[in-house]
Protein backbone atom coordinates (compact mmCIF):
# COMPACT_ATOMS: atom_id res chain seq x y z
CA UNK A 1 0.00 0.00 0.00
CA UNK A 2 2.80 1.97 -0.14
CA UNK A 3 2.61 2.82 -3.52
CA UNK A 4 0.11 5.06 -5.23
CA UNK A 5 -1.78 2.45 -7.01
CA UNK A 6 -1.68 0.59 -3.99
CA UNK A 7 -3.25 3.43 -2.26
CA UNK A 8 -5.81 4.41 -4.55
CA UNK A 9 -7.15 0.85 -4.70
CA UNK A 10 -7.17 1.01 -1.01
CA UNK A 11 -9.33 4.34 -1.47
CA UNK A 12 -11.42 2.84 -4.20
CA UNK A 13 -12.16 -0.51 -2.06
CA UNK A 14 -13.16 2.10 1.51
CA UNK A 15 -15.89 3.77 -1.12
CA UNK A 16 -17.17 0.79 -2.24
CA UNK A 17 -17.41 -0.94 1.18
CA UNK A 18 -19.01 2.51 2.53
CA UNK A 19 -21.59 2.32 -0.81
CA UNK A 20 -22.34 -1.24 -0.39
CA UNK A 21 -23.26 -0.68 3.40
CA UNK A 22 -25.30 2.15 1.94
CA UNK A 23 -27.29 0.53 -0.02
CA UNK A 24 -27.96 -2.43 2.39
CA UNK A 25 -28.96 0.45 4.97
CA UNK A 26 -31.03 1.29 3.03
CA UNK A 27 -32.54 -1.80 1.39
CA UNK A 28 -33.21 -2.98 5.52
CA UNK A 29 -34.86 0.31 6.41
CA UNK A 30 -36.83 -0.07 2.54
CA UNK A 31 -38.00 -3.45 3.27
CA UNK A 32 -38.99 -2.55 7.04
CA UNK A 33 -41.14 0.18 5.94
CA UNK A 34 -42.49 -2.04 3.03
CA UNK A 35 -43.32 -4.60 6.04
CA UNK A 36 -44.98 -2.39 8.10
CA UNK A 37 -47.01 -0.91 5.35
CA UNK A 38 -47.86 -4.59 3.84
CA UNK A 39 -49.20 -5.89 7.73
CA UNK A 40 -51.00 -2.71 8.68
CA UNK A 41 -52.16 -1.49 5.36
CA UNK A 42 -53.15 -5.11 3.70
CA UNK A 43 -53.11 -7.65 5.86
CA UNK A 44 -53.57 -8.28 9.54
CA UNK A 45 -54.80 -4.39 9.79
CA UNK A 46 -57.70 -4.87 7.73
CA UNK A 47 -58.22 -8.38 9.06
CA UNK A 48 -58.47 -7.02 12.80
CA UNK A 49 -61.52 -4.44 11.38
CA UNK A 50 -62.88 -7.06 10.26
CA UNK A 51 -63.31 -9.27 13.44
CA UNK A 52 -64.40 -5.79 15.27
CA UNK A 53 -67.58 -6.52 13.07
CA UNK A 54 -68.01 -9.73 14.97
CA UNK A 55 -69.90 -7.59 18.33
CA UNK A 56 -71.49 -5.78 16.17
CA UNK A 57 -73.37 -8.69 14.10
CA UNK A 58 -73.97 -10.42 17.23
CA UNK A 59 -75.16 -8.17 19.45
CA UNK A 60 -77.61 -7.00 16.74
CA UNK A 61 -78.68 -10.74 16.06
CA UNK A 62 -79.79 -10.54 19.34
CA UNK A 63 -81.89 -7.68 18.31
CA UNK A 64 -83.18 -9.09 15.63
CA UNK A 65 -84.35 -12.25 17.29
CA UNK A 66 -86.03 -9.60 19.79
CA UNK A 67 -87.42 -7.77 16.84
CA UNK A 68 -88.88 -11.10 15.05
CA UNK A 69 -91.06 -11.85 18.59
CA UNK A 70 -91.83 -8.70 19.15
CA UNK A 71 -93.46 -8.08 15.17
CA UNK A 72 -95.31 -11.10 15.87
CA UNK A 73 -98.52 -10.93 14.08
CA UNK A 74 -98.34 -7.09 14.85
CA UNK A 75 -98.26 -4.16 11.84
CA UNK A 76 -98.32 -1.29 13.50
CA UNK A 77 -95.25 -1.54 15.68
CA UNK A 78 -92.68 -0.22 12.75
CA UNK A 79 -91.03 -3.28 13.08
CA UNK A 80 -91.42 -5.96 9.65
CA UNK A 81 -90.79 -9.96 11.08
CA UNK A 82 -89.80 -10.51 7.60
CA UNK A 83 -87.00 -7.94 7.56
CA UNK A 84 -86.21 -8.83 10.87
CA UNK A 85 -85.49 -12.20 9.69
CA UNK A 86 -83.49 -11.04 6.87
CA UNK A 87 -81.11 -9.10 9.10
CA UNK A 88 -80.83 -11.89 11.63
CA UNK A 89 -79.53 -13.72 8.67
CA UNK A 90 -77.15 -11.22 6.88
CA UNK A 91 -75.87 -10.61 11.04
CA UNK A 92 -74.71 -14.39 11.44
CA UNK A 93 -73.00 -14.31 7.67
CA UNK A 94 -71.63 -11.11 9.17
CA UNK A 95 -70.22 -13.03 12.35
CA UNK A 96 -68.87 -16.03 10.48
CA UNK A 97 -66.84 -14.57 8.07
CA UNK A 98 -65.48 -11.80 11.05
CA UNK A 99 -64.61 -15.27 12.97
CA UNK A 100 -62.61 -16.49 10.00
CA UNK A 101 -60.74 -13.42 9.50
CA UNK A 102 -60.04 -13.90 13.21
CA UNK A 103 -58.85 -17.87 12.70
CA UNK A 104 -56.65 -16.81 10.05
CA UNK A 105 -54.74 -13.79 12.20
CA UNK A 106 -54.34 -15.97 15.00
CA UNK A 107 -52.00 -18.26 13.34
CA UNK A 108 -52.00 -21.15 15.43
CA UNK A 109 -51.69 -19.21 18.64
CA UNK A 110 -53.37 -21.98 20.97
CA UNK A 111 -55.41 -18.81 23.59
CA UNK A 112 -56.65 -17.21 20.26
CA UNK A 113 -57.67 -20.38 19.02
CA UNK A 114 -59.31 -21.48 21.99
CA UNK A 115 -61.59 -18.16 22.34
CA UNK A 116 -62.61 -18.83 18.72
CA UNK A 117 -63.60 -22.18 19.30
CA UNK A 118 -65.39 -20.82 22.20
CA UNK A 119 -67.50 -18.25 20.56
CA UNK A 120 -68.22 -20.81 17.77
CA UNK A 121 -69.47 -23.07 19.91
CA UNK A 122 -71.42 -20.72 21.75
CA UNK A 123 -72.72 -19.35 18.88
CA UNK A 124 -74.34 -22.48 17.91
CA UNK A 125 -75.87 -22.87 21.27
CA UNK A 126 -77.29 -19.53 20.96
CA UNK A 127 -79.15 -20.12 16.96
CA UNK A 128 -80.75 -23.25 18.42
CA UNK A 129 -82.43 -21.37 21.27
CA UNK A 130 -83.40 -17.86 19.66
CA UNK A 131 -84.60 -20.65 16.40
CA UNK A 132 -87.07 -22.56 19.11
CA UNK A 133 -87.97 -19.09 20.36
CA UNK A 134 -88.77 -17.96 17.24
CA UNK A 135 -90.31 -21.11 15.97
CA UNK A 136 -92.69 -21.59 19.11
CA UNK A 137 -93.58 -18.16 18.76
CA UNK A 138 -94.57 -18.30 15.72
CA UNK A 139 -96.94 -21.31 16.10
CA UNK A 140 -98.79 -19.10 18.75
CA UNK A 141 -101.86 -16.97 17.17
CA UNK A 142 -102.89 -13.58 17.65
CA UNK A 143 -101.27 -10.73 18.94
CA UNK A 144 -101.02 -11.28 22.62
CA UNK A 145 -98.35 -12.45 25.07
CA UNK A 146 -95.65 -15.05 23.79
CA UNK A 147 -95.64 -18.37 24.35
CA UNK A 148 -93.73 -18.95 27.58
CA UNK A 149 -91.38 -21.11 26.64
CA UNK A 150 -90.50 -19.15 23.72
CA UNK A 151 -89.92 -16.48 26.26
CA UNK A 152 -87.78 -18.40 28.48
CA UNK A 153 -86.00 -19.62 25.73
CA UNK A 154 -85.37 -16.23 24.53
CA UNK A 155 -84.36 -15.10 27.91
CA UNK A 156 -81.45 -17.96 27.92
CA UNK A 157 -80.41 -16.92 24.26
CA UNK A 158 -80.07 -13.47 25.72
CA UNK A 159 -78.37 -14.52 29.03
CA UNK A 160 -75.69 -16.26 26.43
CA UNK A 161 -75.48 -13.27 24.21
CA UNK A 162 -74.70 -10.73 26.94
CA UNK A 163 -72.64 -12.21 29.65
CA UNK A 164 -70.61 -14.73 27.48
CA UNK A 165 -70.65 -13.95 23.41
CA UNK A 166 -70.14 -10.38 23.57
CA UNK A 167 -67.40 -10.22 26.00
CA UNK A 168 -65.75 -13.08 23.97
CA UNK A 169 -66.25 -11.45 21.24
CA UNK A 170 -64.32 -8.11 22.23
CA UNK A 171 -61.72 -10.32 23.38
CA UNK A 172 -60.93 -12.01 20.16
CA UNK A 173 -60.74 -8.73 18.46
CA UNK A 174 -58.17 -7.38 21.13
CA UNK A 175 -56.04 -10.57 20.91
CA UNK A 176 -56.23 -10.24 16.59
CA UNK A 177 -55.06 -6.61 17.20
CA UNK A 178 -51.94 -7.18 19.04
CA UNK A 179 -50.30 -8.84 16.21
CA UNK A 180 -51.37 -5.38 14.29
CA UNK A 181 -49.70 -3.18 17.37
CA UNK A 182 -46.61 -5.82 17.81
CA UNK A 183 -45.64 -4.92 13.95
CA UNK A 184 -46.52 -1.19 14.39
CA UNK A 185 -44.07 -1.08 17.65
CA UNK A 186 -41.43 -3.17 15.91
CA UNK A 187 -41.97 -1.03 12.66
CA UNK A 188 -41.39 2.02 14.95
CA UNK A 189 -38.66 0.72 16.76
CA UNK A 190 -36.81 0.30 13.37
CA UNK A 191 -37.62 3.94 12.15
CA UNK A 192 -35.74 4.99 15.04
CA UNK A 193 -32.77 4.14 14.52
CA UNK A 194 -32.41 3.37 10.25
CA UNK A 195 -32.81 6.49 9.21
CA UNK A 196 -30.00 8.07 11.16
CA UNK A 197 -27.70 4.79 10.36
CA UNK A 198 -28.77 6.01 6.41
CA UNK A 199 -27.52 9.14 7.15
CA UNK A 200 -24.19 7.81 9.26
CA UNK A 201 -23.64 5.66 5.75
CA UNK A 202 -24.32 8.45 3.81
CA UNK A 203 -21.78 10.99 5.23
CA UNK A 204 -19.27 7.90 4.91
CA UNK A 205 -19.71 7.45 1.52
CA UNK A 206 -19.35 10.95 0.58
CA UNK A 207 -16.43 12.01 2.77
CA UNK A 208 -14.71 8.80 1.33
CA UNK A 209 -15.48 9.78 -2.20
CA UNK A 210 -14.30 13.14 -1.56
CA UNK A 211 -11.51 11.83 0.20
CA UNK A 212 -10.60 9.95 -3.27
CA UNK A 213 -10.71 12.41 -5.35
CA UNK A 214 -8.51 14.82 -3.33
CA UNK A 215 -5.82 12.30 -3.40
CA UNK A 216 -6.53 11.72 -7.06
CA UNK A 217 -6.40 15.89 -8.08
CA UNK A 218 -2.87 15.91 -5.30
CA UNK A 219 -1.42 13.19 -6.56
CA UNK A 220 -2.02 13.35 -10.49
CA UNK A 221 -2.59 17.25 -10.91
CA UNK A 222 -6.10 16.83 -11.91
CA UNK A 223 -8.49 19.49 -10.52
CA UNK A 224 -11.82 17.20 -12.04
CA UNK A 225 -12.83 13.87 -12.31
CA UNK A 226 -15.96 13.61 -13.84
CA UNK A 227 -16.73 10.43 -12.84
CA UNK A 228 -16.02 10.57 -9.36
CA UNK A 229 -18.12 14.02 -9.23
CA UNK A 230 -21.17 12.08 -10.48
CA UNK A 231 -20.50 9.22 -8.19
CA UNK A 232 -20.79 11.72 -5.33
CA UNK A 233 -23.57 13.74 -6.36
CA UNK A 234 -25.90 11.02 -7.06
CA UNK A 235 -24.53 8.87 -3.32
CA UNK A 236 -25.51 12.06 -1.86
CA UNK A 237 -29.14 12.27 -3.33
CA UNK A 238 -29.31 8.85 -2.54
CA UNK A 239 -29.23 9.17 0.95
CA UNK A 240 -31.17 12.09 1.15
CA UNK A 241 -34.06 10.91 -0.95
CA UNK A 242 -34.15 7.58 0.33
CA UNK A 243 -34.46 9.29 3.87
CA UNK A 244 -37.33 11.95 2.76
CA UNK A 245 -39.02 8.60 1.27
CA UNK A 246 -38.46 6.75 4.46
CA UNK A 247 -39.85 9.35 6.39
CA UNK A 248 -43.09 10.19 3.99
CA UNK A 249 -44.05 6.55 4.46
CA UNK A 250 -43.69 6.50 8.04
CA UNK A 251 -45.87 9.60 7.88
CA UNK A 252 -48.86 7.50 6.47
CA UNK A 253 -48.56 4.74 8.27
CA UNK A 254 -48.74 6.45 11.42
CA UNK A 255 -51.89 8.53 10.23
CA UNK A 256 -53.19 5.47 8.99
CA UNK A 257 -52.82 3.62 12.13
CA UNK A 258 -53.76 6.50 14.53
CA UNK A 259 -56.58 8.25 12.30
CA UNK A 260 -57.25 4.97 10.50
CA UNK A 261 -56.94 1.59 12.08
CA UNK A 262 -57.42 2.41 16.06
CA UNK A 263 -60.46 5.07 15.13
CA UNK A 264 -62.32 2.51 13.22
CA UNK A 265 -62.06 0.10 15.73
CA UNK A 266 -63.01 2.92 18.22
CA UNK A 267 -66.36 3.83 16.66
CA UNK A 268 -67.13 0.45 15.65
CA UNK A 269 -66.94 -0.76 19.40
CA UNK A 270 -68.93 2.37 20.22
CA UNK A 271 -71.28 1.62 17.86
CA UNK A 272 -71.11 -2.08 18.80
CA UNK A 273 -72.58 -0.76 22.29
CA UNK A 274 -75.27 1.65 20.81
CA UNK A 275 -76.57 -1.51 18.91
CA UNK A 276 -76.61 -3.35 22.53
CA UNK A 277 -78.59 -0.15 23.94
CA UNK A 278 -80.88 -0.98 21.15
CA UNK A 279 -81.22 -4.78 21.45
CA UNK A 280 -81.65 -3.70 25.52
CA UNK A 281 -84.35 -1.58 24.14
CA UNK A 282 -86.07 -4.31 22.23
CA UNK A 283 -85.92 -7.24 24.97
CA UNK A 284 -87.96 -4.14 26.97
CA UNK A 285 -90.49 -4.04 25.06
CA UNK A 286 -90.80 -7.78 24.58
CA UNK A 287 -91.20 -7.97 28.45
CA UNK A 288 -93.94 -4.80 27.74
CA UNK A 289 -95.83 -6.43 24.94
CA UNK A 290 -95.97 -9.55 27.90
CA UNK A 291 -97.52 -7.79 30.79
CA UNK A 292 -99.41 -5.19 29.47
CA UNK A 293 -102.94 -6.45 27.41
CA UNK A 294 -104.37 -2.97 26.96
CA UNK A 295 -103.59 -2.39 22.96
CA UNK A 296 -104.12 1.64 23.51
CA UNK A 297 -101.81 1.34 26.73
CA UNK A 298 -99.21 -0.55 24.76
CA UNK A 299 -99.22 1.89 21.85
CA UNK A 300 -99.07 5.00 23.74
CA UNK A 301 -95.67 2.96 25.48
CA UNK A 302 -94.49 2.42 21.63
CA UNK A 303 -95.35 6.15 21.31
CA UNK A 304 -93.25 7.35 23.55
CA UNK A 305 -90.63 5.10 23.02
CA UNK A 306 -90.47 6.02 19.79
CA UNK A 307 -87.79 9.12 19.84
CA UNK A 308 -85.16 6.32 22.07
CA UNK A 309 -85.66 4.62 18.58
CA UNK A 310 -85.38 7.27 16.18
CA UNK A 311 -82.31 7.95 18.43
CA UNK A 312 -80.45 4.77 18.33
CA UNK A 313 -80.80 4.81 14.53
CA UNK A 314 -79.28 8.47 14.07
CA UNK A 315 -76.35 7.75 16.12
CA UNK A 316 -75.82 4.17 14.01
CA UNK A 317 -75.62 6.51 10.76
CA UNK A 318 -73.88 9.40 12.62
CA UNK A 319 -71.22 6.46 13.67
CA UNK A 320 -71.21 4.44 9.79
CA UNK A 321 -70.44 8.37 8.59
CA UNK A 322 -67.11 8.59 10.91
CA UNK A 323 -66.11 5.24 9.93
CA UNK A 324 -66.43 5.39 6.22
CA UNK A 325 -64.41 8.66 6.79
CA UNK A 326 -62.14 6.87 8.80
CA UNK A 327 -61.46 3.92 6.61
CA UNK A 328 -60.87 6.70 3.71
CA UNK A 329 -58.14 8.11 5.55
CA UNK A 330 -56.83 4.98 6.17
CA UNK A 331 -56.98 4.09 2.69
CA UNK A 332 -55.28 7.51 1.25
CA UNK A 333 -52.85 6.73 3.96
CA UNK A 334 -51.76 3.53 3.12
CA UNK A 335 -52.13 4.40 -0.67
CA UNK A 336 -49.24 7.23 -0.45
CA UNK A 337 -47.46 4.75 1.76
CA UNK A 338 -47.36 2.36 -0.89
CA UNK A 339 -46.46 5.62 -3.75
CA UNK A 340 -43.74 6.82 -1.46
CA UNK A 341 -41.87 3.19 -1.11
CA UNK A 342 -42.70 1.68 -4.75
CA UNK A 343 -39.79 0.77 -7.02
CA UNK A 344 -37.62 1.21 -3.94
CA UNK A 345 -36.92 -2.05 -3.61
CA UNK A 346 -35.19 -1.69 -6.49
CA UNK A 347 -33.55 1.61 -6.76
CA UNK A 348 -31.33 0.94 -4.20
CA UNK A 349 -29.28 -1.82 -5.61
CA UNK A 350 -29.33 -0.89 -8.94
CA UNK A 351 -28.07 2.92 -8.11
CA UNK A 352 -25.50 1.48 -5.34
CA UNK A 353 -24.50 -0.55 -9.19
CA UNK A 354 -24.65 2.89 -10.81
CA UNK A 355 -22.40 4.52 -8.22
CA UNK A 356 -19.83 1.45 -7.66
CA UNK A 357 -19.54 1.70 -12.13
CA UNK A 358 -18.71 5.97 -11.89
CA UNK A 359 -16.14 5.23 -9.14
CA UNK A 360 -14.53 2.31 -10.92
CA UNK A 361 -14.90 4.29 -14.64
CA UNK A 362 -12.98 7.53 -12.25
CA UNK A 363 -9.97 5.41 -11.19
CA UNK A 364 -9.04 3.20 -13.96
CA UNK A 365 -7.69 5.98 -16.12
CA UNK A 366 -5.43 7.07 -13.16
CA UNK A 367 -4.18 3.29 -12.43
CA UNK A 368 -3.63 3.02 -16.54
CA UNK A 369 -1.19 5.42 -15.90
CA UNK A 370 1.15 2.91 -14.39
CA UNK A 371 0.97 0.12 -16.74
Amino acid sequence: MRTTPGRVRMLTALVLVTIAGLATLGSLAIDNARSGVRVIGHGAGPQVVATSDLYYALSDMNAQVANVLLARGEENLGISQKAALERYENRRTQASRALMQATSLAGGERAQDNTIREVLDGIGKYERLASQAMILAGRAQGTGPLPQQALELYRQANTLMTRDLLPKAEKVTLESDGAVQGSYEHAQSQVSTLPLWIAVGGVCAVLALIGLQVYLAARFRRILNLALVLATVATFVLAVASLLVLSIAQENLTTAKDEGHDKILSVSRSRAANNTLQANEAGYRLDVRQNVTSKETLRGIEARMGPLLDGFASTDRTMVALIDDHRQVFEQAIAGSDRALNGWHLIFPGAAGGIALLVLLGVRPRLGEYR
